[in-house]
């Protein structure tokens, strides 16, 4: 599934430095959070389980929106700060334009001479 969006909390207090990494994915638009978390000194994370955040839950974007805020506003309530923020940017088909056209340029058929 194609990442939209993610952001990545850290908490260091006194020994402990974790993180908490939220994701938004989605595939033919049906969108699903996932979240990550471990410690900044082991390389190994685990991934969140349980409650309406597991992992393969699958809802619509605005539905997934709401779980993406609340999920990242309370791990910030519970002393984690935001390192980074990435948003997929939406890349929109521009309309193809008429090719210009040279008022000096103009056409003349035998006929007009």
């Amino acid at each position: 599934m194609p990442l939209i969006k993610k952001v990545l909390l850290e908490c260091v207090n006194g020994s402990s430095n974790k993180f908490y990494e939220v994701r938004m994915l989605e595939e033919d638009g049906i969108y699903a959070i996932e979240g990550r978390y471990g410690s900044r000194t082991i390389v190994d994370y685990r991934e969140r389980g349980g409650s309406t955040h597991e992992k393969g839950t699958t809802v619509h974007r605005p539905l997934a929106e709401r779980w993406f805020d609340n999920l990242a506003a309370s791990k910030i309530d519970k002393g984690y700060t935001e390192v980074h923020r990435y948003e997929r940017q939406e890349i929109h088909q521009e309309e193809e334009e008429e090719p210009c056209k040279s008022p000096s340029l103009t056409r003349f058929s035998m006929l007009d001479i």
